[in-house]
């Protein structure tokens, strides 16, 4: 097994939870959610107050975006880290970005076109989630299906677009909620993005501890299908540095996590004690951005890369991947971006949909 160290470890070793982290059912999609950010990065003062909503908030549409203002929000006595907006009726229900909080004004891309669309906008800070202002109506036009439209209508357990503006909040465009946290000091937010048709960014990593963190429990557990979907960017070999990682992997723990690894020149996924490598048909540190898919059927492991899959293979064991957090870009050098992991296995005509509405072309990339 490579070595990896993993999420909830280091909670555990720093702080208690906020009650709200961990409900064993999922939330309903386009709901206000309570902060899923760590007690330990929440407050030493659990009793302070949430911030104000926000006023004002106006929004405007336009094709494949929205545009929003507002009037700041009361951080009621302690600074504000971040804003949370969401999509909260349309055709990408759940869409989320997170922006500095020193911003009034934002826009998000990658909208399908649709009418009656709105949006909430919440204040959030060490205290945790204020109450979310809600948009007027507004209607979108473009394209009627576009890269994060579809992935949302593939029905992920998570989804991060990692366009976010704050370090603060990793907002989870699920529709469930599940929001994590950057790494202040290892990660840089705003980087060039990987959609031809949708100017959303990524972020980096410098090789610190982690990119970023989420504690969730609703990750797909046991021999369950599961497809994780990543693009990412780089130009060093990433071999050893995990791209992303959730399960147990404590002691002698065989089967119990699931763990990608982007190669120079293929894709690893590491089960425990039960690592599998695939080659890729070419260089994935060729600082070209490339769209990672790993799907697990529950009885077969299947790899594409740029939506086309370089080969198939089996564990050797059956999988009882545990229910911890998810940890992104452990020592990482890389840029990330548009990270999904859905509780299904997605057919190939699906990954080879998904590349295409990526980056306008005919045909998935294959071999060279």
């Amino acid at each position: 097994m490579i070595s990896h160290r993993l999420l909830h470890g280091s909670f555990t070793a720093t702080a208690v939870v906020v009650a709200a982290v961990l409900s064993p059912a999922r939330p309903a999609l386009g709901a206000t959610h309570p902060s899923r950010i760590p007690a330990s990065r929440a407050s030493v003062h659990p009793e302070c107050a949430v911030p104000s909503a926000p006023s004002s908030l106006k929004a405007g549409g336009g094709a494949g975006k929205a545009t929003f203002t507002w009037t700041a929000a009361s951080g009621n006595g302690t600074p504000l880290d971040a804003y949370i907006l969401r999509v909260t009726a349309g055709p990408n229900l759940g869409q989320s970005l997170s922006i500095d909080p020193s911003a009034t004004s934002a826009t998000m891309t990658g909208l399908a076109a649709g009418t009656s669309v709105t949006f909430s906008l919440a204040a959030h800070s060490p205290c945790g989630l204020g109450k979310a202002a809600t948009s007027n109506t507004i209607t979108v036009t473009g394209a009627a299906s576009t890269y994060v439209s579809q992935v949302l209508a593939a029905k992920p357990d998570v989804f991060y677009r990692m366009a976010d503006s704050s370090l603060a909040v990793m907002a989870d465009s699920s529709g469930h909620g599940y929001d994590g946290f950057y790494l202040p000091g290892n990660t840089t937010l705003g980087a060039a993005g990987p959609l031809a048709a949708d100017p959303s960014t990524a972020a980096s990593g410098n090789g610190g501890s982690y990119l970023g963190q989420v504690n969730v429990d609703q990750l797909p557990t046991g021999n369950s299908s599961r497809t994780v979907e990543a693009w990412a960017q780089d130009t060093i070999d990433e071999s050893g540095r995990p791209l992303l990682a959730w399960g147990n992997t404590s002691g002698s723990a065989s089967d119990q996590q699931f763990v990608i690894y982007e190669n120079a020149n293929g894709i690893t996924v590491d089960a425990g004690y039960d690592s599998h490598f695939l080659p890729s048909r070419y260089p994935l540190n060729d600082g070209v951005w490339h769209l990672v898919t790993v799907v697990y059927n529950g009885t077969k492991l299947a790899i594409y890369i740029d939506g086309a899959a370089i080969g198939t293979t089996t564990f050797t064991a059956t999988l009882a991947t545990t229910a911890t957090g998810l940890d992104i870009g452990e020592s990482y050098y890389g840029s990330t971006a548009d990270l999904a992991i859905y509780p299904t296995a997605l057919t190939s005509a699906t990954i080879a949909a998904h590349y295409r509405a990526a980056n306008s072309t005919d045909v998935p990339r294959s071999s060279r």
